[in-house]
């Protein structure tokens, strides 16, 4: 599992793109650390690419910033937008 944490401010997602390889795969965006509250869960199939746009109030919210983790499957890259 590898993880990444984007800074401690707190932000809302406008959109997510992940594009995946050989296997699918889940990609959970929590909120602050590996122990937050998932605040969105996403599945890409084998060999895709998918994005997903939010529009406000509707855009997910992280108060003391997003950790991104790869729950399972390989990711060849994962682009968050937040404002």
């Amino acid at each position: 599992m590898r993880e990444n944490k984007l800074d401690g401010l707190s932000r809302r997602l406008a959109s997510v793109h992940i594009a995946t390889t050989g296997t699918a795969s889940v990609v959970n965006l929590r909120d602050g650390s590996v122990t937050g509250t998932i605040r969105y869960s996403f599945n890409g199939a084998i060999n895709s690419d998918k994005t997903v746009a939010f529009t406000p109030p509707s855009a997910p919210l992280f108060p003391v910033g997003c950790y991104v983790e790869l729950n399972a499957g390989t990711v060849s890259a994962i682009t968050l937008d937040l404002y």
